[in-house]
């Protein structure tokens, strides 16, 4: 964007994975490259290490995946490979990814479009069944969003009631998972899908703040996770309490947008971003 910028590509080994959130660098030769992240033991392997642009769930890897789905024979690993990058210019640009299961005819899509005089990156995410048995999605998310690595983080979010909405919640995040949801269909007084993450040092002036919204106004869910090796990510769409979407052969899934941003600026300054 103007001042921002979110890079991502493929490892040697072929796994789409996350490289860089934060300030506009002035080359392209300045991101850092992804790479294959190590095993680090017998029983945490390379593959659970990745900090994934999409992960499924599957395999030896032990964080909160973006897809969960069964398929028509009861396999319920989705081994999701890179199968093709294309850039559309219309109805407006965006970049999609498309990835495909290593065994079934499910593809997902991944679509990035960013919004450069508001500094702001929008995902969704195109789950389509191209065989013929039906395939039930378990959980489909709408982006996963990485942090940089290291650094204890400080998550901001709302919560309330009728009367008492939209009260601010600042909390540090420790190693686990942290969830905001709605379970009440709407998104209500009780919960809004929005969040903000700083280093603990930011106000309302100044300071690091990575924040996004999910545009959606039914069940959500936002899961904040710090994992055993230092890495912060946020899931975030629609709800997997409560839900199965049976994908029949020839459908298509499609997740509400999610929305994100960075700046130095502070909270006003993420705040006044969104609302522009």
């Amino acid at each position: 964007t103007a001042n921002t910028a979110y890079a991502f590509g493929l490892t040697p080994r072929g796994m789409l994975a996350h490289a860089y959130w934060g300030a506009r660098l002035p080359c392209v030769e300045d991101y850092p490259d992804v790479a294959d992240s190590p095993g680090w033991a017998s029983f945490t392997d390379g593959d659970h290490i990745t900090p994934e642009e999409y992960p499924a769930y599957a395999g030896a890897k032990y964080v909160e995946p973006c897809l969960k789905a069964t398929f028509a024979d009861g396999v319920r690993d989705v081994v999701l490979t890179f199968a093709g990058a294309d850039a559309v210019e219309a109805p407006q640009p965006e970049l999609r990814i498309t990835l495909r299961d290593a065994h079934y005819p499910l593809d997902v899509v991944l679509h990035y479009r960013a919004h450069e005089a508001h500094d702001l990156i929008e995902r969704w995410v195109e789950v389509t069944n191209r065989g013929d048995a039906p395939v039930t999605l378990e959980r489909v998310w709408s982006a996963l969003w990485h942090l940089p690595w290291g650094g204890d983080y400080r998550l901001s979010h709302l919560s309330g009631r009728w009367l008492d909405e939209w009260q601010l919640q600042r909390e540090p995040l420790r190693p686990g998972v942290k969830v905001m949801e709605s379970r009440r269909i709407t998104t209500s007084h009780h919960a809004k899908p929005w969040f903000a993450v700083d280093r603990g040092a930011a106000d309302e002036t100044q300071g690091e703040v990575w924040f996004g919204v999910l545009a959606w106004s039914g069940n959500w869910k936002i899961a904040t996770e710090v994992t055993d090796f230092s890495s912060t990510r946020l899931g975030i769409g629609v709800n997997d309490w409560d839900f199965a979407w049976r994908l029949l052969g020839g459908a298509t899934f499609t997740t509400p947008p999610s929305l994100a941003g960075y700046t130095t600026g502070g909270f006003g300054a993420a705040a006044r971003t969104l609302h522009d």
